[in-house]
């Protein structure tokens, strides 16, 4: 499946900007609970550059969107000494563990190469294995709005 998926920046495709604002909502929203959908697609819509900090990109499968994945300059509101950030990696449960997932976070780390970036930073609840296995290297485990978290890094060679 992995040669079939095509990965392209969201501001080229913004009219999927409520969609993916959805499922980053029905998945994180309970991180920012003083937040609504709207919210989440305004936001959404500030992160839609190309070439530059912050960026969003989306996957596609037979023209259907599966997935979606940012750089940011921030992703928590603690540890600003680093930057940037991969952050809202989400991949549509029906495609799940098909190399989606791996496919956006390579092209994050090819974005931030381009960008000269060195390295990048991420956290995750419960996908540090997944991140481990694709080079990511466990900074500290943290706790970020009451929930334990896993930070990790990548170097960019």
């Amino acid at each position: 499946m992995h040669n079939s998926i095509t990965i392209d920046h969201l501001s080229n495709h913004k009219n999927f900007i409520p969609m993916i604002a959805k499922w980053q909502y029905d998945q994180w929203g309970y991180l920012h609970p003083d937040q609504t959908l709207d919210d989440r697609i305004e936001k959404l819509k500030a992160l839609t550059h190309c070439s530059e900090i912050p960026t969003t990109v989306i996957a596609f499968y037979n023209q259907e969107v599966i997935g979606s994945a940012s750089l940011v300059e921030y992703d928590m509101g603690t540890h600003k000494e680093w930057s940037p950030w991969l952050a809202c990696v989400i991949v549509n449960s029906k495609f799940r563990s098909k190399g989606v997932g791996t496919a956006m976070v390579q092209r994050i780390i090819d974005e931030a190469k381009l960008l000269k970036v060195k390295k990048v930073y991420l956290y995750t609840f419960d996908k540090q294995k997944f991140y481990t296995r694709l080079g990511w290297e466990l900074i500290m485990n943290d706790f970020y709005r009451e929930y334990q978290v896993a930070i990790m890094e990548r170097q960019i060679r």
